[in-house]
This record gives C-alpha cells, structure tokens and sequence, in this order.
C-alpha cells in the first residue's frame, strides 16, 4: 500500500483512538488502586513527525492523562506514532522514573498489543496490563 496524505490522515486518527482505548483500561485499572487521588484527562499538541511533514499533515491534538497521588504524579504523554518495530510510543512520567509505552499491534486495524519498557531493562519489553500497572503505581504514587 502506497502513503498518500488520505493515509497518514488517517493513521493519525487510528492513533488517537487507540491512545484512548488505551486510557480507558488505565482508568479502569485505576478505579481499584487506592493510592490514586485524581484521574486528569488532558491533550497536548502531537509532534510534527517526518511523513506528517512530507504530506503536508497538520498536527493535532492528542490525549495525555495524568493519575496523582497527594504530589506524586504519573503522566501518560503520547511521543511519536512512526517508530522503527512499533505502531506508537508514548511516554511513561513517574516522579524519578521514566517507562516507554509501545504499541506492538494496532497495525491494519489488528488490536493493540502495548508493552512497556521498564528503566531498570530498557532492553526488554513485557505486556502492559493491569497487573503491570499496578506495579508501577505501587513503585511511583
């Protein structure tokens, strides 16, 4: 299949609603994690990525989310959609810890598969799931 501006359109868009779906289990997750004070849904401007450019694609605005706990915080803030081996990349803000979010699936509709990359093994990734959640707000909030 040939990139046309049409395409990367809507590349962009399936990125957004995979960003939400995905916000939408951590909510859930979050809705049985005690130490969670407040769930902010925000948005932020996308970055202005190299096929976006090439077709004249105006970037949007895209979903962050941020859980807090007292003053600590963990924010979800998208970083880039085109990524060599992965179909999205979004940051992962603890208080001193920083994870890597990567969508493995979400390609030609196909569901998305989410791993993370952890500080202490940026070089392996494992499944992002409730219980992988649940660690990280353990270890951060």
């Amino acid at each position: 299949m040939s990139v046309t501006k049409s395409s990367v359109k809507e590349k962009v868009r399936d990125w957004v609603a995979r960003i939400e779906s995905l916000y939408e289990n951590i909510e859930k997750w979050a809705s049985d994690c005690e130490k969670i004070d407040e769930i902010i849904r925000g948005e932020t401007f996308q970055r202005r990525e190299h096929l976006m450019e090439q077709f004249k694609v105006e970037p949007g605005k895209i979903p962050t989310l941020s859980l807090h706990s007292g003053k600590k915080r963990l924010s979800f803030v998208p970083s880039s959609l085109w990524n060599e081996g992965a179909n999205g990349r979004i940051n992962v803000m603890a208080n001193n810890e920083h994870y890597i979010l990567f969508d493995m699936g979400g390609e030609n509709g196909s569901r998305s598969d989410w791993k993370i990359s952890i500080p202490d093994a940026r070089s392996s990734l494992t499944k992002f799931d409730k219980f992988s959640f649940k660690r990280i707000v353990k270890e951060n909030l």
